[in-house]
């Protein structure tokens, strides 16, 4: 980049930098919480003298204190004619939008429940154990932050079971303001380093057919007048065409940028 002394020009890019500097760590708030001492026990006829012993989390005891970070979303979202999304190139016909996120995101965990007690009926009884969290994403694509997905959960970890006979599982119980609520449930693994995640196609597909795959303009990059948030992505990323928000070579958008490719979907900042 050439340099100038010009200084209309020093503004700008000093303007273009702040917007293009990564949002600061949000500041976390409590928003459960449980009473000091408090944990899951067993109701007795009489008191027990020996309490007892939480069992192990085993990989959840690395659930401990507040994690953040930033990540990239992306979800074909519905878009009713009644509500229509106001874009700024409007598009009809389309009864979907494309969102694109690049997030801020926190995730804080609560000291463990304690010793929760499973009653069985055709096996002894169970005794979990698990740990509260509560977990909040923003949008942060403009520099603005934009709160789009609030979950308070829990992780739990179950003992080997008889019936079904099934190993040590764990299960995550989520709510999400959407009426919907996840229980999900599996096995797990330990192995060290990163996980490996295979990248994946977000072409959607005839249900039962994922080879029937389709496409829609949104998923087309350099095309700033489909159904899309946002709809010009040259604002975040090298593209061929010539972005409407450039003048005489200089970009005056901020640096974040998208880099969206077949099959996968990652985000880089320059």
């Amino acid at each position: 980049m050439a340099s100038t002394s010009d200084k209309s020009s020093s503004s700008e890019q000093s303007s273009s930098d702040q917007q293009a500097r990564p949002p600061a760590p949000p500041q976390l708030t409590p928003a459960t919480s449980l009473p000091v001492g408090w944990e899951f026990g067993e109701v007795r006829p009489a008191p027990k003298t020996t309490p007892t012993p939480a069992p192990s989390l085993g990989p959840l005891a690395a659930f401990v204190g507040d994690w953040h970070g930033r990540g990239f979303n992306t979800i074909f979202r519905p878009d009713s004619p009644r509500t229509p999304t106001p874009l700024p190139h409007p598009v009809s016909g389309s009864d979907n939008v494309l969102e694109l996120n690049l997030t801020s995101e926190s995730l804080s965990f609560s000291p463990s429940l304690g010793t929760v007690p499973n009653r069985g009926m055709v096996q002894a009884d169970a005794f979990l154990n698990g740990v509260p969290y509560l977990q909040a994403i923003n949008d942060v694509t403009t520099g603005q932050s934009t709160g789009i997905h609030l979950e308070p959960g829990l992780w739990v970890i179950v003992p080997l079971t008889t019936d079904p006979a099934e190993g040590p599982t764990l299960v995550r119980m989520a709510s999400i303001p959407h009426g919907t609520t996840i229980n999900a449930q599996g096995t797990f693994e330990t192995f060290s380093g990163a996980p490996k995640i295979a990248p994946v196609d977000i072409t959607p597909f005839v249900e039962g057919n994922p080879s029937s795959k389709i496409r829609f303009r949104s998923q087309t990059a350099d095309d700033a007048t489909t159904p899309r948030i946002p709809q010009d992505l040259c604002r975040h990323s090298r593209c061929a065409r010539r972005s409407p928000y450039q003048s005489r070579g200089r970009s005056r958008s901020p640096r974040r940028r998208f880099n969206i490719r077949r099959g996968s979907s990652s985000t880089s900042t320059a």
